[in-house]
């Protein structure tokens, strides 16, 4: 089956994919689409495309660019138009809002570089001591190593299979099930779970292959992992990332499975548990 890399998508494009149910998988800072959920991409994204060959077999990479359509007025200027003091005060309330969000946008995106910028000087740092603490392998021993690791991955009992891109390892499961305290076992789905080579984007994400469920926002893969795929964690990154600079990519495997079914008791959002559907009796 052919398969297509869509390059250049903002942070917005990726969220409206999820929400129409496009599935995509990370293919470096791009995603990758089959061909049967190319032209819903497209369709969500509002573009045409082109697209040429790879120097991998199946895989092409598009050209996009959005369809230009007559732009209507903006209505919002004319939504209060009512000059009652119900009215103004409306409309004060409204600019009021508006302005607290751009403020809070702005400062979030002045943060937000520093803080992933932070996380991926953790990892490095980290991968830097793992090495230099550690008696220098030969190159066939390092390579048996990694062969041994992925047979060991791939031979999981909760993993259907994986492979590596040019960044990250791509993991898909079987179907999971999560432990909610209130009502028993809960059918998430089947993931693929992305772990980054260096450990940047929080190290590990979660994408729900087959279904996503309305829970504390829209289109959540699990109870406690959000629409993009990053999670709300309980003192778990660290060690992630920690297990990701060692090299240790069954062990991150293993928690990051294990952190979908077993849902801490703790967290508010795991309250939404029961919205997914209960596993049925075999």
């Amino acid at each position: 089956m052919k398969s297509f890399i869509i390059p250049n998508l903002e942070p917005s494009d990726r969220t409206a994919l999820i929400n129409q149910r496009v599935i995509f998988y990370p293919w470096g800072k791009d995603v990758l689409v089959e061909e049967p959920q190319l032209q819903r991409a497209l369709k969500v994204l509002d573009a045409k495309a082109t697209s040429e060959p790879t120097d991998i077999a199946e895989v092409f990479r598009i050209s996009w660019k959005r369809i230009t359509h007559q732009v209507e007025l903006d209505r919002a200027s004319n939504r209060y138009s009512d000059q009652s003091p119900r009215g103004k005060y409306v409309q004060r309330c409204d600019a009021r809002i508006a302005e607290l969000i751009r403020q809070s946008k702005e400062k979030l995106d002045s943060v937000l570089p520093v803080l992933i910028s932070s996380k991926a000087t953790f990892t490095k740092s980290s991968r830097l001591f793992f090495i230099a603490n550690t008696p220098e392998p030969s190159q066939d021993d390092l390579q048996k190593k990694f062969e041994d690791q992925f047979q060991q991955l791939i031979s999981l009992d909760k993993v259907r299979t994986a492979f590596v891109d040019c960044s990250a390892l791509l993991v898909y499961t079987h179907t999971l099930y999560a432990d909610c305290p209130s009502s028993g076992l809960r059918e998430l789905g089947e993931f693929l779970i992305v772990i980054t080579l260096d450990g940047t984007e929080d190290g590990v994400r979660w994408f729900n292959n087959t279904r996503l469920v309305n829970g504390a926002e829209p289109a959540m893969n699990a109870p406690h992992v959000f629409s993009d795929g990053t999670a709300c964690f309980d003192g778990l990154q660290q060690t992630l990332q920690e297990l990701i600079a060692q090299f240790e990519f069954v062990t991150v495997t293993e928690l990051a499975i294990q952190f979908l079914e077993i849902l801490p008791a703790g967290n508010p959002l795991c309250r939404f548990a029961d919205r997914w559907p209960p596993k049925q009796p075999h």
